[in-house]
């Protein structure tokens, strides 16, 4: 469907100003005999353009189409590197000192959850941005910080042909470029989405691999006083999600109290070194319910309101009835 839009907007600036007799002509011998069997808006649309590409070699939403379909194989191979690489380093372990799970707890549940903050600015809809003044400018400072704005640099590679009309339909400035920009801010959220959920699958396969193949001990220290208690609580609200479902996964007192580390004098009050590796199935879980399944979530959402923007702008587009009267009207000469 993008790159129908796409089509759509660059071929309608292509027939501004053409005599529209000759439009009529050539509409009503690319479809005409479609018309029948197709009285749908937007079959017929589609039946224009798919006509039009066959005898216009330069219309940009099919290549424009491929590479946003690289892009998002693009960021989720770079989001599961980045996140196995972020995994072996939170959870390095060298047997000189234990992981510390506050640290854990930061990258992977504190960061992903601030990190939700300025999502949630960008998807604000219009209609409440536009009442606060200058929050729509804050709204496109922040959308210019996903990954998703990683098309407009690979948009680069197309050709010149291709490139130049498909700038002056997206222009801000233009009048079909204003009525695309909500389309294209949803395009460029969902691949970012794509990136996140490569980035919580790289670092929760990192994870898994590392508890696997290898010893690992957890620890948790502060500079800050220590309260085994004030953490058990901290812990219990975090866990509360799984709790039922997954009771292993909720750190008990007492394995907090022993595995309270101190700098000089290393974890204290620990009889079993076994003991170390029980944190796992809680930052496990925590980092599946904090970190993947809102991103996961996010891109189901993402991914419907894209394709609705999509389907809807596609027939309601300024200047779609005009080509849609030409496809359906008897040509009189």
């Amino acid at each position: 469907m993008l790159a129908d839009l796409i089509d759509l907007v660059v071929q309608m600036q292509r027939d501004a100003g053409q005599p529209e007799v000759a439009l009529h002509r050539r509409d009503r011998a690319l479809v005409g005999a479609l018309r029948p069997h197709a009285r749908e808006t937007r079959t017929l649309l589609r039946a224009w353009l798919d006509s039009l590409r066959q005898t216009e070699t330069h219309l940009p939403g099919q290549p424009l189409s491929a590479i946003y379909r690289f892009q998002i194989l693009l960021l989720a191979v770079l989001g599961l590197a980045v996140g196995w690489v972020a995994a072996a380093a939170v959870y390095s372990y060298d047997g000189s000192r234990p992981v510390n799970v506050v640290q854990v707890l930061a990258v992977f549940v504190g960061a992903q959850v601030l990190l939700l903050l300025p999502l949630g600015v960008v998807m604000l809809p219009q209609r409440l941005t536009r009442r606060v003044p200058g929050f729509t400018a804050v709204q496109e400072s922040l959308a210019w910080l996903s990954p998703g704005q990683l098309i407009r640099v690979l948009a680069r590679w197309l050709p010149e042909k291709i490139r130049e009309p498909l700038a002056a339909a997206t222009h801000a400035g233009s009048f079909h470029g204003r009525q695309l920009a909500r389309v294209q801010k949803w395009a460029i959220l969902f691949p970012a989405q794509a990136f996140a959920i490569a980035f919580n699958l790289g670092a929760l396969a990192g994870c898994l691999y590392l508890i696997t193949f290898s010893d690992l001990a957890f620890a948790w220290s502060t500079t800050l006083e220590p309260d085994p208690a004030q953490v058990h609580r901290l812990t219990g609200m975090l866990s509360w999600p799984w709790a039922r479902l997954a009771p292993d996964a909720v750190p008990a007192l007492d394995l907090i109290r022993e595995t309270l580390y101190y700098r000089q004098t290393g974890v204290s009050g620990v009889a079993d070194p076994s003991r170390w590796g029980q944190w796992w199935p809680f930052l496990v879980a925590s980092m599946f319910t904090y970190g993947l399944l809102p991103r996961l979530l996010l891109l189901f959402g993402v991914g419907a309101q894209l394709r609705r923007l999509l389907r809807d702008t596609l027939a309601e587009l300024p200047g779609v009835t005009v080509v849609v009267d030409r496809l359906t009207s008897e040509l009189v000469s």
